[in-house]
């Protein structure tokens, strides 16, 4: 069971920017960071979408709960960026 005790610290490898994109573009961006995270064996990964009107933020986060690859989401830390990243925990059941 994936667990944010288990979650890795954010770096380049596990970050995705998708901060300007319209919503759209950033949905198929972030399933392509997914699809390499999941298939690296990364269980982390790190969403910049940054604070801006909101409207990404708030599209993200919705469709989050429908991808197969995500376990959970929480807003980022003070540290990983705050609310303008969610950080995501992938699930590791197989697809």
């Amino acid at each position: 069971e994936p667990s944010w005790n288990h979650s890795l610290p954010q770096t380049s490898n596990n970050t995705c920017d998708v901060r300007g994109l319209r919503s759209d573009e950033a949905v198929a961006r972030v399933i392509e960071f997914l699809d390499d995270l999941y298939g690296r064996g990364i269980n982390t990964g790190y969403v910049i979408h940054g604070h801006g009107t909101g409207a990404l933020k708030r599209h993200l986060r919705a469709w989050f709960p429908q991808c197969d690859y995500v376990h959970s989401f929480r807003p980022g830390k003070a540290q990983e960026g705050g609310d303008g990243v969610t950080a995501v925990l992938l699930t590791l059941r197989s697809l």
